[in-house]
């Protein structure tokens, strides 16, 4: 209902932005049936509010636009509350920073950011007194729930941290720890950066074993941040740019996430066996395509229109720059392109890696595409 809701406003905000009646309708359209975002309500997880709420705030973005003046209350609610339902949604702060300074001279835009943060700092300051005051140990969210809220394994996760870069290197180092099955932990065996590294490892992962059932043991999980505190030192450069930098290019590569669609490979096929298709040629992927037919053919449709729009967005963007468009167009698109770099970057450095990170991205690139070709086609029109 609230993602309906949100379409609706996002086809209202459309309307005011571009003045064509015909671009809110088939905006409206778009966002109803794309493929990328219509099958998550399937799913008890946040995907779906959080959607709704980055169309709120888009939707407040371009009313304020098209008045050439900062909506501050309504765009302060749409930002808590989208904030509530996903922390990563502070993100949106880029493209609301990108629209004040396309609206105002530099003073004023900073002046209007700073009430804007005032107003959002009031209900999360509130929240983070309210745990405080009833005992939290950790007021913020932890990073990552395991059973009775036992404490996260920070030392494995900064280990995981040095080295992972694709979304199928997760399940089998991450989920695991979450249920303390420790014996299923599966490393990519070509991750190791020494012998010494790798024998550690397997020694501690033999270790862990024993306390399968029970929380990740702290002398362990010092081990583990040893072993990534060695990475870091020998090889800063990976860890600290090309890594980032390969996570960032996984994000948006990776043609194998089904976006909510019941078309997951089955239990059978291990996390290394999809990482080895991702990794593999032609061959590899025919084979398991040939094997789970029904499975390709659903992956294909929702990556072919995900691969399609990130051509069209890139090729939007280059034609900024070797034409001259309406100021629309190019407004738009630095709102856009400002969340998509922060998210990419945000993700990328934090470790997050599963290509779901980049659905709240996903509408806001569609908007952006048909009112761009909108644009385009109208300002040729008058050259005519």
């Amino acid at each position: 209902m609230l993602s309906v809701v949100a379409i609706v406003y996002m086809v209202r905000s459309v309307l005011f932005y571009s003045s064509s009646f015909k671009v809110a309708v088939l905006v409206g359209f778009v966002l109803a049936l794309s493929p990328l975002e219509m099958a998550w309500p399937r799913y008890l997880q946040t995907e779906t509010l959080a959607l709704a709420g980055t169309l709120w705030v888009f939707s407040e973005l371009l009313i304020s636009l098209h008045k050439s003046e900062i909506r501050i209350f309504s765009l302060s609610i749409a930002l808590i509350a989208t904030t509530f339902i996903r922390l990563d949604a502070i993100l949106l702060v880029a493209p609301i920073a990108v629209t004040a300074f396309i609206i105002y001279k530099p003073f004023q835009a900073i002046k209007k950011g700073l009430i804007i943060a005032i107003l959002l700092s009031l209900p999360w300051g509130a929240w983070l007194v309210r745990n405080h005051m009833v005992g939290m140990t950790n007021i913020l969210p932890l990073p990552m729930t395991s059973p009775n809220n036992a404490a996260s394994p920070n030392g494995y996760l900064k280990w995981l941290w040095t080295w992972t870069t694709h979304e199928y290197q997760r399940p089998g180092t991450l989920f695991p720890v979450t249920r303390f099955v420790y014996g299923a932990i599966k490393v990519d065996p070509i991750i190791f950066s020494t012998s010494h590294e790798e024998t550690k490892v397997k020694m501690l992962l033999k270790e862990l074993k024993q306390y399968t059932g029970k929380p990740f043991p702290k002398y362990i999980d010092n081990n583990f941040n040893k072993l990534a505190l060695d990475r870091i030192n020998n090889f800063p450069l990976d860890v600290y740019l090309v890594n980032p930098l390969k996570r960032m290019w996984s994000l948006w590569s990776n043609v194998y996430n089904s976006f909510g669609w019941p078309t997951e490979l089955p239990s059978e096929v291990s996390a290394q066996e999809r990482l080895d298709v991702a990794r593999g040629g032609i061959r590899e992927k025919f084979e398991l395509a040939l094997k789970y037919p029904a499975i390709a053919i659903g992956k294909f449709f929702v990556s072919a229109w995900r691969v399609i729009l990130l051509g069209l967005f890139v090729f939007l963007l280059v034609y900024i720059f070797i034409k001259k468009t309406d100021q629309q167009y190019k407004h738009l698109m630095l709102l856009s392109l400002s969340f998509i770099i922060a998210r990419s970057v945000f993700s990328s450095w934090g470790n997050y890696v599963e290509t779901r990170y980049t659905l709240m991205q996903m509408p806001i690139i569609e908007v952006t595409i048909i009112v761009a070709l909108y644009c385009i086609i109208k300002n040729r029109d008058r050259g005519r």
